[in-house]
Parts: structure tokens; C-alpha cells; sequence
């Protein structure tokens, strides 16, 4: 699975996001919640699955700052 972007929790998103211009930053977030939705994590084998939480997490905070 290919992502466009790395970050998995709010911590590396701060990380990812420094490097993001000013007039980019909204269209990288709408673009990496989606990527994020679209990650299907619901089986225990999947290689993000540890990390459920913290998708969730990214995720919800992505839409509070749109």
C-alpha cells in the first residue's frame, strides 16, 4: 500500500506538516484524512492494525483542525 504521506499519529503529523507551505497545509489535510480513511484496518493481520488507535486519533484531529 502506497501512502503519500508518513505520518500515523498527531505527533509525526506535527513533524510531517512543518515542512508544508502555508497555502498547501489545508489541501495536505483534507488529502491525508482521506488516505487515512481509506486504510482498512479492521483485520488483526493487517500491518497497520497496532496502530487503530492512533489512526483514529490522527484522523479525528485532521477534522478538527479543517
Amino acid at each position: 500500500m502506497f501512502m503519500e504521506f508518513n505520518s500515523l499519529t498527531v505527533l509525526d503529523f506535527f513533524e510531517e506538516s512543518e515542512t508544508w507551505k502555508e497555502d498547501e497545509f489545508i489541501e495536505n489535510c483534507r488529502r491525508h484524512k482521506k488516505e487515512l480513511e481509506n486504510i482498512r484496518i479492521l483485520r488483526k493481520h493487517h500491518r497497520y492494525y497496532s496502530c487503530r488507535l492512533e489512526i483514529e486519533h490522527l484522523i479525528d484531529f485532521i477534522r478538527k483542525l479543517l
